[in-house]
């Protein structure tokens, strides 16, 4: 990031460059974390979606295996009529 700043009369940088650049820099950063905590909320709600589904399909199948390894039990959906 390269930025030139006007030199004041009796040396140093202008200041109001100086502090117009602090702001603008400022105000860019408050901005890119807003968007990051945005974006890690988002990812955060998808991720505990992602573990609950994989959860559920997890006790799915360890009942379904369970159900195989005895044959004299039916599931619930082979034991239903036809």
């Amino acid at each position: 990031m390269s930025t030139s700043f006007k030199t004041s009369m009796f040396g140093g940088f202008d200041r109001s460059d100086v502090i117009a650049y602090i702001e603008k820099t400022g105000r860019e950063h408050e901005e890119r974390v807003a968007a990051l905590e945005a974006e890690n909320e988002t990812l955060r709600k998808e991720n505990q979606t992602l573990e609950n589904t994989q959860r559920v399909t997890q006790a799915a199948v360890c009942a379904g295996s369970w159900r195989m390894r005895r044959p004299g039990i039916r599931s619930w959906s082979s034991a239903a009529p036809n």
